[in-house]
């Protein structure tokens, strides 16, 4: 057995290993890039917005979800687990919860529109700026969305 080791990674990238696609009408899209929108805390949730772009072809998608988690009192951060989608805008109950996931390709992307989930689940476990995601919802038509990526994502700090 032969082990090397160089002392200088100089690939361009960041040395995080990244891997995940995104399933939806029997296209499977490689994903490209993966951003967090940090929207703080608001009325016991804390508030995470996950976009992850890629391409099918020359085709580009988006696939945007925004997820709640609950806070309690002096430890106000977004918590991982197991994210329900709820029709309601604002529970009241302390639950992890989303009520908004969009997917766009191609023109869509620039005319703002796409299709939004109607039930499913979203798990995501990581901590920091690394995160493993796992979509699993169904989409207005009845079309099943799956995603699954574990990387480093771009946090961008949006709260207010």
């Amino acid at each position: 057995m032969v082990l090397s080791s160089c002392s200088k990674d100089d690939d361009g990238d960041d040395g995080v290993a990244a891997e995940g696609t995104i399933v939806v009408d029997g296209t499977t899209v490689n994903i490209a890039s993966s951003i967090i929108e940090d929207y703080g805390s608001f009325e016991g949730f804390y508030n995470y917005d996950f976009i992850l772009t890629g391409a099918s072809g020359n085709e580009p998608y988006i696939l945007y979800f925004e997820l709640f988690s609950p806070v309690e009192e002096g430890d106000e951060e977004f918590k991982t687990g197991t994210f329900q989608y709820t029709s309601d805008e604002s529970p009241t109950e302390a639950i992890f919860y989303f009520n908004n996931v969009f997917i766009s390709k191609g023109d869509e992307i620039q005319n703002e529109t796409g299709r939004s989930a109607t039930s499913g689940t979203i798990t995501v476990s990581g901590s920091g700026s690394n995160y493993k995601v796992i979509v699993d919802v169904t989409l207005e038509d009845d079309a099943v969305l799956t995603a699954n990526y574990d990387g480093a994502f771009i946090i961008n700090d949006e709260s207010y």
